[in-house]
């Protein structure tokens, strides 16, 4: 009934037998009943009752000396507080507890590749980008490749998609890619080609080609994942919502947001109807819908949008979450493009101040955030303020895998601040001139407009 996304009716069915291993005192029965519940409570959104199931799964377990249903019970905690409740810092203070009742179990493989997965993916959420790598690596590494258990090929799998992730955070997306690439060839080969698992996957692969710039192949690759979910899971449910706002944000970034609405506008709908209006994943979907409203010059209503996503964030998050950044940035250039740069720079600052205390401002996404900070701050006038911004942003992209056009739309931002500065105009005329031949290099609508806008700023500058 949780796999298909009927929430209630699942609830409904665990809690007799809840109800019946707590009346007969049988720990190892409530338990696996507590972890049950556990995951319907997470796949219907109700992520703080999903963890208070898996503490008390952890504790009569622990009571009852069942250390596998302890071990299974500590590592679902970890993911639940780190991953989906987006709280590494909690979970990562959980890492000892979790691996010490792994060893009481007699350390599993399969469990130990789930923990491994989700430390690694808490230390990147922490912003210890290094540390998430080591530790995946080393859980890689510590792998039986001579085994024949199936089991072997899942825990790679499972943590070759994390280590994906990971470098993903910090911009190395061929590298992520390759680690994508390796996991679903691993679930394709355990469950089959049109297995939800290898879709998922699937996903992820094509995030990293569309980020190189090999936009056909990461659309390809998208529209698979989406037929397969349908298949697999129906018209209505929340996977098929999160395949649809992957095509819409890949739509999105290839600066087509005309095709882009319709696949974020029916996520929308499925993940209010189906997970409630609190949901992370209706946030970053209603993000989306925000740019295309703002592509579309339509400041109003990307602002509307964003500020939900915001508030949706914040009541699931709380005020200070990292993830607050996205919203954050896109209002700031929801209020610059209807004029109203000090309101723009104010939320730009914040979401810059967010990701820089996530550990996240050295990425690409901390890059986006400082181009637009200096387009606000040289819009409201303060020039010294929109270099200093543009000039660590163009750095930024030096160390950072950026899409081209992002990249080529920084060049000509610092440019133009630099033309207003009154210094340094060889020198703007000489980034614009790149940032020209950037564009001019890639075959998509963003990178055409900003093209466009080069040869429109280096006719008025000569």
């Amino acid at each position: 009934l949780s796999a298909t996304a009927q929430f209630e009716a699942a609830a409904a069915a665990i809690a007799p037998a809840l109800a019946e291993a707590r009346a007969i005192g049988h720990a190892p029965a409530l338990a696996e009943a507590l972890l049950v519940a556990a995951e319907i409570a997470e796949r219907s959104a109700h992520l703080d009752t999903a963890v208070a199931h898996l503490r008390e799964a952890a504790q009569v377990a622990a009571a009852a000396r069942e250390d596998l249903l302890t071990a299974r019970a500590l590592v679902e905690l970890l993911w639940e507080t780190g991953y989906k409740l987006r709280r590494p810092d909690e979970a990562l203070a959980m890492v000892a507890g979790a691996e010490a009742a792994l060893a009481r179990a007699g350390d599993p493989p399969r469990l130990r590749a789930r923990f491994v997965a989700t430390h690694g993916l808490c230390l990147a959420l922490a912003g210890q980008y290094g540390e998430a790598e080591q530790v995946l690596r080393a859980g890689l590494a510590r792998l039986d490749r001579t085994s024949a258990d199936p089991g072997t090929d899942a825990s790679e799998a499972s943590m070759q998609a994390a280590l994906g992730q990971a470098l993903l955070a910090t911009g190395r997306h061929a590298e992520a890619r390759a680690a994508f690439e390796r996991a679903l060839a691993l679930r394709e080969a355990l469950h089959g080609a049109d297995h939800p698992d290898a879709s998922a996957m699937r996903s992820n692969v094509a995030v990293t080609l569309v980020a190189e710039g090999r936009f056909d192949d990461g659309r390809g690759q998208l529209e698979r994942a989406l037929a397969i979910d349908e298949a697999n899971y129906g018209a209505t449910h929340p996977q098929v919502a999160l395949s649809l706002l992957n095509l819409g944000a890949a739509l999105l970034d290839h600066g087509d947001a005309a095709a882009a609405r319709p696949y974020l506008t029916r996520a929308a709908a499925i993940q209010r109807e189906v997970l409630g209006a609190d949901h992370q994943e209706l946030a970053m979907t209603l993000h989306n819908l925000g740019a295309a409203a703002l592509a579309d010059a339509d400041a109003e209503a990307a602002a509307a949008h964003f500020d939900e996503a915001l508030a949706v964030l914040t009541r699931a998050l709380g005020p200070e979450h990292p993830d607050l950044a996205f919203p954050l940035r896109g209002r700031g250039q929801a209020l610059h493009a209807a004029g109203r740069h000090d309101e723009a720079v104010a939320a730009l600052r914040r979401a810059l101040a967010v990701q820089e205390a996530a550990g996240t401002a050295a990425t690409r996404e901390g890059a986006e955030t400082l181009r637009a900070l200096g387009d606000a701050e040289l819009a409201r006038g303060d020039v010294a303020a929109a270099v200093a911004a543009l000039e660590r942003c163009v750095a930024l992209h030096a160390s950072v895998d950026a899409m081209p056009v992002e990249v080529a739309s920084a060049q000509l931002s610092l440019a133009e601040a630099l033309w207003r500065q009154g210094r340094a105009r060889t020198r703007a005329r000489g980034l614009a001139t790149k940032a020209r031949a950037l564009a001019a290099a890639q075959d998509d609508p963003a990178s055409r407009a900003a093209f466009a806008d080069v040869e429109r700023w280096l006719a008025a500058h000569p």
